[in-house]
């Protein structure tokens, strides 16, 4: 299966997290790259929850200074992929709407 951005398995030997990077992957800005690498590593620590991942991963960037530029281009990206599978919570555009620190939740 090829995922647009990225997934991760664990290798069936050694059970170590293993991050596997789509074809789309490199298109993204730097800022979503490293959003959705800390996003897919939460899961490879065990966060099954897909918003429990991002809600992780945005207050790990926010504490590495994320800017609200950045901040603003990850929701923007969230909002423009629209509809998103039901493990992800609605769609990009209701996840869009909301304010604060869960404005992708």
């Amino acid at each position: 299966m090829t995922w647009s951005y990225a997934a991760i398995f664990v290798d069936p030997v050694l059970g170590t997290p293993i991050i596997d990077y789509g074809p789309r992957f490199l298109e993204l800005a730097p800022v979503m790259r490293s959003f959705i690498r800390r996003h897919e590593c939460q899961h490879g620590n065990g966060v099954s929850d897909e918003i429990a991942a991002n809600c992780a991963a945005l207050a790990q960037m926010r504490l590495a200074g994320l800017t609200p530029q950045q901040e603003a281009h990850l929701r923007r990206w969230h909002v423009a992929e629209g509809r998103l599978d039901p493990q992800y919570g609605d769609s990009g555009a209701a996840k869009g709407k909301l304010s604060g620190k869960a404005w992708f939740i």
